[in-house]
């Protein structure tokens, strides 16, 4: 399979060809990631049930063991992930510390073994009772079914970067029911700019998974919030002054990050 436009063909039909092909590799995408996301979930309540005989919750199952039991598991969660990542991993040999940021970034391949060793590590440490989130595998395994679809139809190095960002475009929508900002992230932060042909396709790949997941699961927003109304003109003001104070901060912010960064180094 290729999106390699024939030569002969007019250049606005080619594009437009090429978006529509950009678009089915979304649509197969979309729902692969949310098969992922769907799948990590899945194993989560399996472990669940199988460590404390019920999946109503990690508090409500944590309420009924003993204390000591409630302290004793969350470290031992923690020691089994940290010996898979410490030994399975090869103390950060080779492809350990790459994610899906980076393998798009740098236009490499999403490691399978690393990426599948620490999703089962982050499994054993969230089930165990340990604050991590469950979201981050949730969309590295996504982004790693695009990697795996693109190799499969033996697409161009660039091909699969753009079908890895459809991935984590999906995982992101699928795992925080947030398709638009899930596509934005990718779009932003990730690709580095916003454009009509990636980021339609990337918005649709995220929209497929988020509503697929929504209608498997039967899941709702993660932080319901009553529905909001401006009532005075002062309130929209002071809406826009918080948009505009956000956004000079944010690269202050960012630039405090990079400082203490270089300083730890």
């Amino acid at each position: 399979m290729s999106f390699v436009p024939a030569e002969s063909l007019p250049p606005s039909y080619s594009r437009n060809v090429q978006l529509l092909r950009l678009l089915g590799l979304a649509v197969m995408v979309g729902i692969l990631g949310a098969l992922a996301v769907l799948a990590f979930h899945q194993l989560l309540l399996a472990l669940e049930a199988a460590l404390y005989g019920s999946n109503q919750g990690l508090v409500a199952d944590a309420r009924h063991l003993p204390p000591e039991i409630r302290i004793i598991i969350p470290a031992l969660g923690g020691l089994i992930a940290g010996l898979m990542l410490h030994y399975f991993l090869g103390n950060g040999k080779g492809d350990a510390g790459a994610d899906y940021m980076e393998a798009i970034s740098a236009g490499s391949e999403v490691p399978l073994r690393s990426s599948l060793i620490k999703s089962i590590a982050s499994a054993a440490t969230v089930v165990s009772g340990g604050s991590i989130g469950r979201e981050g595998s949730m969309v590295q395994l996504a982004a790693l079914s695009g990697g795996i679809l693109g190799k499969i139809l033996r697409l161009s190095p660039d091909e699969r970067r753009f079908a890895v960002a459809c991935g984590a475009a999906a995982g992101l929508a699928g795992a925080y029911n947030t398709p638009i900002a899930g596509a934005l992230f990718v779009a932003e932060i990730v690709l580095g700019g916003i454009s009509i042909g990636s980021f339609g396709p990337l918005l649709l790949a995220a929209a497929i998974s988020a509503s697929a997941v929504r209608h498997i699961s039967h899941a709702g927003p993660i932080f319901a919030a009553a529905p909001g109304k401006l009532q005075s003109f002062p309130e929209l003001l002071l809406a826009v002054v918080t948009g505009i104070v956000s956004g000079l901060l944010g690269p202050l912010f960012i630039g405090a990050l990079n400082r203490a960064h270089l300083a730890h180094i």
